[in-house]
């Protein structure tokens, strides 16, 4: 799976379409995301939202904070 940052806080799985938007708090410690509502099994929503928080924690040097 490839995962990119659409913006800081916006990431999409390149193959699936899944995106998860983080609506606030950190990549590190998210308080509040929305994931993308597509035609995919419950199970595989699941293991994306998991695999995408991953990718962005790992891959931000810089936390960024959204809280609103």
């Amino acid at each position: 799976m490839q995962w990119i940052f659409i913006s800081s806080s916006i990431i999409t799985e390149v193959e699936t379409g899944f995106t998860v938007r983080l609506n606030s708090g950190t990549w590190s410690e998210p308080r509040d995301v929305t994931p993308d509502k597509t035609n995919i099994s419950a199970y595989d929503q699941a293991k994306l939202l998991r695999l995408g928080l991953e990718f962005a924690r790992e891959s931000l040097s810089v936390d960024y904070n959204y809280d609103h």
